[in-house]
């Protein structure tokens, strides 16, 4: 009885805790490089943070080293792929 009391509340916890998370996400830039792998990444990325997480995600077109100074420069893009 212990054991699936602990489960129902430990699946409850889990589900306000994605709900939270998602409510948090906002507006998210994320990079895609000029190369075809990166391209695959960025869609992968791109449907986590859509679908998993409610974020609003912006594609910024770039390549390494551009990507790499604006980062370093100004905190933007949000991620790199």
């Amino acid at each position: 009885m212990k054991m699936k009391t602990l489960g129902a509340v430990s699946a409850l916890a889990l589900t306000f805790g994605a709900t939270s998370a998602m409510a948090e996400c906002g507006d998210v830039s994320i990079t895609e490089m000029d190369w075809a792998s990166s391209a695959v990444v960025t869609s992968v990325a791109n449907f986590i943070m859509t679908q998993g997480y409610g974020c609003n995600v912006t594609i910024v077109p770039s390549s390494t080293v551009p990507a790499l100074a604006s980062l370093a420069e100004t905190g933007e893009p949000d991620l790199l792929t």
